[in-house]
């Protein structure tokens, strides 16, 4: 069975070559999300998180790359009529990072081009869904459906999964544990009082209010208000880069 056998990427940049989602039906991705209170700006391109996106555009200005990047997730705060940013997306339709199929910030992508190309969502909610991908060397529908059909318990599919693709799924695992993580935030700031989030707005009017608000990402948000917790925001973070979460899911896993 393909799922026993570890992959190995063939480094043909498919997967950094086509990063928009134009043909995609809108439907699937609907404005509003989750608590209602959280709003889609585009359709997803490569999502990242608002530290990485910092980071990006660091690396970008080094290289005198223009990188296209727009806010995705957002948040509108009525108690300051301004905009906290979570997410941000590349609009590009391939990487500008990406050279001669090699990427030139391999070390210090963001998590989202780590984890490709398995597509398994759901893990740490108990619940799984598996896709498949442009990857000319993944597995088939065919192959899913083989390794599905096998009777296996969520737990023994992850930790097969887990195996053969190593790192890469770690970054599956991880980017799924931080989405939560950012939405636990945002939850966080709302309970405690400090935003007040604008709800049952139609769309396109908070956007175009959004647009012209201040804008705050999420992470210096959360620092500025919480000065004491800076340090430990900033570890969660730091530990998010190395992938920590995931591997410490994972490891739990296995013992069981």
């Amino acid at each position: 069975m393909k799922l026993d056998e570890p992959f190995e990427c063939r480094q043909c940049a498919a997967c950094c070559s086509e990063l928009s989602l134009d043909a995609v039906n809108n439907e699937l991705f609907p404005a509003f999300f989750n608590s209602a209170f959280m709003l889609h700006c585009c359709k997803p391109g490569l999502t990242v998180f608002d530290w990485e996106a910092k980071e990006m555009f660091h690396e970008a200005e080094k290289r005198g790359i223009k990188l296209s990047i727009v806010p995705y997730k957002i948040v509108y705060d009525l108690n300051k009529n301004s905009t906290i940013i979570m997410q941000y997306s590349i609009t590009d339709k391939k990487c500008q990072f990406l050279f001669n199929s090699r990427c030139m910030i391999y070390d210090k992508r963001p998590i989202i081009c780590r984890l490709f190309p398995p597509n398994v969502r759901g893990l740490t909610g108990g619940t799984m869904t598996i896709s498949c991908t442009a990857c000319p060397n993944d597995m088939t529908e065919k192959d899913w459906a083989e390794a599905t059909s096998l009777g296996l318990s969520s737990e023994e599919l992850i930790k097969k999964v887990h195996r053969r693709y190593g790192e890469i799924f770690e970054a599956e695992v991880e980017y799924e544990i931080m989405s939560k993580q950012t939405n636990d935030w945002i939850n966080l700031l709302v309970m405690k009082g400090m935003i007040k989030p604008a709800m049952n707005y139609e769309p396109k009017a908070l956007l175009q209010k959004a647009a012209s608000s201040p804008i705050y990402s999420l992470s210096m948000f959360l620092k500025a208000a919480f000065k004491d917790k800076a340090k430990d925001i900033d570890a969660v973070i730091e530990n998010s880069a190395k992938l920590g979460h995931a591997k410490a899911f994972l490891r739990d896993l296995e013992k069981q």
